[in-house]
């Protein structure tokens, strides 16, 4: 369900396809800088609290192994 929450640096969003009212709930991502175009048209759950610096390190073809969510 899309929100209101801005997508500012470390927020936690949904991909979706074309169609703005279906989300890929499996995919998720990290905004790495402030995101304000994404406002309204994804999904934002959340928000990283901890380890930005590890977030600033993810290269494309990385893979997330764990994640914890509190």
């Amino acid at each position: 369900e899309l929100n209101n929450k801005p997508f500012v640096i470390g927020s936690l969003g949904v991909a979706r396809g074309g169609d703005i009212n279906i989300s890929n709930d499996a995919q998720i991502f990290i905004t790495k800088k402030d995101s304000q175009f994404l406002n309204g048209q994804y999904t934002n759950f959340g928000i990283v609290t901890k380890g930005m610096d590890v977030v600033e390190k993810i290269q494309i073809g990385d893979k997330i192994l764990g994640i914890i969510l509190q």
